[in-house]
């Protein structure tokens, strides 16, 4: 009898600590993986290896790279396809370290919107405004033809890419943009100084005597004139009419500038610590 008694004290104990942690997580607001497919694009096996290697990137470099798929966006925001993205950030909690460190990749299907967002010091700089553009090229050839985890696998790749490149100091950005060069410094032009005197002096002055000798030669037969009379045509001269004739004239072309709003490089960050890059897929 005692021992019955004592095992349902350790029960009731056991339910009470269950119930208790259950609360907590409640109150503490809800949790998410890495990739979150809520209409079904992605079968278990491949949204499972999406999630393994999401999770080796969040490991490594301290950033969350996650995947957000919603079946309409205003369903959850009267806003924009980035204010969705940061309210799905602010209500999962997602990011990493005390900075919140994470890109964030949402996909609207209804009307086919996506975002990139990124947050904290880590992700702002590995991905910065350029940086995000390019990377959305990597998935948008494939969700324009239905492949999704291509373009999902595309995405984590070079993310991961993207977040090594950062950490070794050269983060993806408008080439040129730290101020090294947009070539390859490395290339040199090699050639013969005696061959390139012969073709810019030697030559030219040869064409040259050739043709002053031509005109030279077509100018033996003309005798000196003593008079006018030789250059008025047979109906005399009529000076009633003046008429100035040119030759040449000059034309002076000043090329307009164009306005190119992508000149510049870094990261454009709002007010609550977010930079995106969206459109259409």
């Amino acid at each position: 009898m005692k021992k019955r008694f004592v095992l349902a004290m350790v029960l009731c104990v056991a339910l009470c600590l269950a119930f208790g942690g259950a609360a907590l997580a409640s109150s503490a607001g809800d949790s998410i993986s890495y990739v979150s497919d809520t209409v079904g694009l992605l079968s278990p096996d491949e949204q499972q290896e999406l999630e393994t290697t999401a999770a080796q990137l969040a490991e490594r470099y301290g950033c969350g790279v996650y995947v957000i798929i919603v079946d309409d966006y205003t369903d959850y925001t009267n806003g924009s396809i980035e204010d969705f993205s940061e309210a799905m950030f602010d209500h999962y909690g997602l990011g990493l370290g005390d900075d919140r460190n994470c890109l964030l990749l949402s996909l609207s299907m209804s009307e086919r919107d996506y975002d990139l967002d990124a947050h904290g010091s880590i992700a702002n700089r590995a991905f910065t405004d350029y940086g995000k553009e390019q990377l959305a090229q990597e998935f948008i050839d494939d969700f324009r033809y239905d492949n999704w985890f291509d373009g999902f696998k595309d995405y984590l790749s070079t993310a991961g890419q993207y977040l090594e490149e950062s950490e070794n100091g050269a983060p993806v950005d408008v080439p040129g943009y730290d101020g090294t060069p947009d070539y390859d410094g490395g290339y040199t032009e090699s050639y013969s100084s005696g061959a390139n005197i012969l073709m810019i002096v030697v030559i030219p002055c040869l064409i040259s005597l050739a043709v002053c000798g031509i005109f030279a030669a077509q100018m033996k037969t003309a005798r000196r004139q003593t008079g006018a009379r030789g250059y008025i045509s047979h109906g005399g001269v009529d000076m009633r009419v003046t008429q100035d004739q040119f030759l040449y004239h000059t034309e002076t072309r000043q090329p307009i500038p164009q306005n190119d709003n992508n000149s510049g490089g870094g990261t454009t960050v709002n007010s609550a610590g977010h930079s995106h890059s969206s459109g259409k897929f």
